[in-house]
């Protein structure tokens, strides 16, 4: 199945989570790119988007999408995840 943002705004709902607007612009950054990105790239990305999101929204947010199986967590050999 392949996940389209709209699909995992509603998982995020469904399981409670509410639709922030910096969640709403994380998840299309991410739905947009289909490369492995590291959370520094995603923050990266957003800072010409959005300069007020933290680099720590970015973080939690792929946590709490870790937590729903929605991305996968990958750890490289150069301690980057």
């Amino acid at each position: 199945m392949k996940l389209t943002a709209n699909k995992i705004a509603g998982i995020l709902r469904k399981h409670g989570y509410k639709l922030t607007p910096q969640r709403h612009t994380i998840l299309n950054a991410m739905a947009s790119n289909h490369d492995h990105l590291t959370p520094e790239f995603i923050y990266e990305k957003l800072l010409v988007e959005d300069p007020g999101i933290g680099r720590v929204t970015v973080y939690r947010t792929l946590d709490m999408r870790v937590k729903l199986d929605l991305v996968c967590r990958v750890h490289s050999d150069n301690g980057c995840r």
